[in-house]
């Protein structure tokens, strides 16, 4: 990879294209009970069903009946291949605890450990996964369905630098099509190379204008740079996908509440729990959005706060920047835009090789975005403010500590971000920054503002540190 690609000024900006709207492949004609009758169920065909079954509602209730026959099954106990196209139904139908449960010794078989390494990628195991699903290419190295489950494992676990080889081989034996070049944008993106990343994205999106991982990463770095309306039309291309992602599903909901569009919102999350039923953040997200449908909320102001909140989030090394700038900004742990604009001119030029010149750079890049240095100096609180948090700590605060989170009375979109962060009690919040929860998506600063006010009830603020 060209080493400059990764200085390069940030493509999806200005660059970003919606594709033609094209009819999305058609998936797989595949009848579940032809399929499950054979004597074996091999990676390719159980890969194929899983995109078949939810394409059609005749599908999907043959094999919601196979799966209640095998579970009848007599045999099942002993006999492991009866075993495997059990796990596989259930993996199939998106149960994926049970199906990895009912693989329990079948690995022997290449397809039982395939499923089960599947099942430990949406379990969010991401480490078991690459090991399972490593020795299982080793048993069959020229699988593409193996090979694309490995990456994504290694993908999730943070390893993608490890995928390169892997994609070069299944580039060399199968062919170039849509999923290896997506996975090719991805592991560039990770690597820091965002200009090669996103060529791969549009390559990708050419081979296969509904390529759901193209449209999702190119979705979200919309949504990242304030281009909603660039955003919403890829998420809504996601929805060719049977059925949809959860996250495109989640990301889009949230952008939906955003324009206010609660009642669409909801949809999306229902969406989430036809499928997942006991999805804790779509249920939690489900009941925020009809509550929403009866609230006045001030949107405009809103919506302007959360877009500066969102700025602030875009990394500095997604801009144009010299050398010797870079090198300053990493050493001072200046990581977004709105690190960099809690320091004041003094405070940069004090630091040893940043100059005249890095600092007209970095006032050219803040000024682009409407935003200056020091904006956020005024954030200081009174002495008596501390002092009333001190009194309640010495006079049985630790009560107030346990408190849960739901006493403060927060607005919808602050639980959100507290549910996201796994914020329980008042407690939990005290031992946050406020960069911790700007950083959760679509928390801005009127939450903020609201997060502050309940807390100073009690006299007390969150972590500076």
């Amino acid at each position: 990879m060209d080493k400059e690609a990764k200085t390069a000024a940030p493509v999806m900006p200005v660059q970003i294209k919606i594709p033609d709207a094209v009819t999305p492949p058609p998936p797989p004609d595949m009848d579940p009970e032809e399929v499950m009758a054979s004597d074996s169920l091999s990676v390719e065909d159980a890969a194929g069903l899983r995109k078949a079954v939810f394409s059609n509602e005749a599908r999907l209730k043959k094999m919601s009946a196979i799966l209640e026959k095998l579970e009848n099954d007599k045999n099942l106990e002993k006999d492991i291949e009866l075993r495997v196209k059990y796990g596989a139904a259930l993996w199939i139908l998106r149960r994926p605890a049970e199906a990895l449960k009912a693989l329990d010794g079948c690995r022997t078989s290449i397809t039982g450990a395939y499923i089960a390494g599947r099942c430990l990628v949406e379990l969010d195991r991401y480490t078991e996964a690459s090991e399972l699903l490593e020795k299982t290419l080793n048993r069959k190295p020229n699988s593409p369905q193996i090979a694309l489950a490995l990456v994504t494992a290694m993908e999730k676990a943070g390893e993608a630098e490890k995928c390169l080889p892997i994609l070069k081989s299944l580039a060399a034996s199968s062919g170039v099509n849509d999923e290896v070049l997506f996975h090719q944008g991805f592991c560039s993106e990770y690597l820091g190379f965002y200009t090669e990343a996103y060529n791969y994205y549009e390559k990708a999106l050419k081979a296969n204008p509904s390529n759901e991982g193209a449209l999702f990463k190119l979705a979200y770095r919309a949504d990242l740079y304030d281009d909603e309306e660039t955003s919403l039309a890829l998420y809504m291309r996601c929805l060719d996908a049977n059925p949809p992602n959860i996250s495109t599903l989640m990301n889009l909901g949230i952008l939906l509440e955003d324009q206010g569009q609660y009642e669409k919102a909801a949809d999306c999350y229902q969406k989430v729990l036809n499928t997942y039923p006991n999805h804790p953040r779509a249920n939690a997200f489900l009941a925020d959005a009809v509550a929403s449908l009866d609230m006045n909320v001030d949107e405009e102001k809103e919506k302007k706060e959360d877009k500066l909140a969102q700025v602030l989030r875009i990394p500095v090394t997604d801009f144009e920047l010299s050398v010797r700038s870079r090198n300053c900004l990493k050493k001072m742990m200046i990581q977004t835009l709105g690190d960099l604009i809690s320091k004041t001119e003094v405070e940069l030029l004090s630091y040893k090789n940043f100059g005249e010149t890095s600092l007209a750079e970095i006032k050219a890049i803040l000024e682009s975005k409407g935003l200056t240095l020091g904006m956020d100096k005024d954030k200081i609180e009174t002495k008596s403010k501390r002092m009333e948090a001190r009194r309640l700590l010495d006079t049985g605060g630790e009560d107030v500590m346990n408190k849960p989170i739901g006493d403060l009375g927060l607005s919808i979109r602050s639980r959100k971000c507290m549910d996201l962060l796994n914020v329980r009690t008042i407690g939990d919040l005290l031992g946050r920054t406020e960069a911790d929860l700007l950083a959760c998506k679509n928390f801005g600063l009127t939450s903020l503002q609201d997060v502050r006010q309940k807390l100073m009830q009690f006299g007390l603020e969150l972590s500076k540190e």
